[in-house]
């Protein structure tokens, strides 16, 4: 089952996430890595670059 995130990215935009992983089976800091790279491969993707910065706060939204 996947986890839908809401992400709070430090550039101000707010992304949401899919992950098969839940945050309460890693570290804090670990999972802010784990969403920034999804962050990376599809917004990063369709803007052509990489996206920097860093994840100031996540939320679970709910489960698919």
């Amino acid at each position: 089952m996947a986890n839908l995130y809401e992400v709070k990215h430090s550039n101000g935009t707010t992304y949401d996430v899919t992950t098969d992983k839940h945050h309460d089976n890693h570290h804090e800091s670990d999972f802010k890595d784990h969403l920034l790279q999804i962050i990376d491969r599809t917004a990063g993707s369709a803007a052509g670059a990489l996206i920097s910065g860093y994840v100031l706060h996540f939320t679970l939204k709910g489960r698919r």
